[in-house]
């Protein structure tokens, strides 16, 4: 299987297009560079704490890069997958 592969000045992966579900370790310290916390607008858990949310379903073919993905904590995230609610970034 061939696909897509970009990569940070160390060598990282950051983006995997569709050939991988889940974020890497790599691209998951990339989004607790840029997004502290919990994307949603009321919430505070640090990002170290949340999970990673595919913006763009990855069942519906959303892509699995640090572009696509905002840090939830695991209520937000849960809430999100229940109702569809999305969360622009609030870095």
């Amino acid at each position: 299987k061939v696909f897509p592969a970009v990569l940070d000045a160390g060598g990282h992966v950051l983006d995997l297009g569709r050939g991988q579900r889940f974020h890497t370790a790599a691209q998951r310290l990339a989004l607790l560079v840029e997004q502290k916390t919990c994307q949603h607008p009321m919430c505070d858990v640090p990002g170290a704490f949340c999970h990673v949310h595919h913006t763009r379903p990855w069942a519906d073919g959303g892509p699995t890069t640090t572009r696509d993905a905002v840090l939830l904590c695991s209520f937000h995230h849960h809430q999100a997958h229940a109702t569809g609610q999305t969360y622009p970034l609030r870095t």
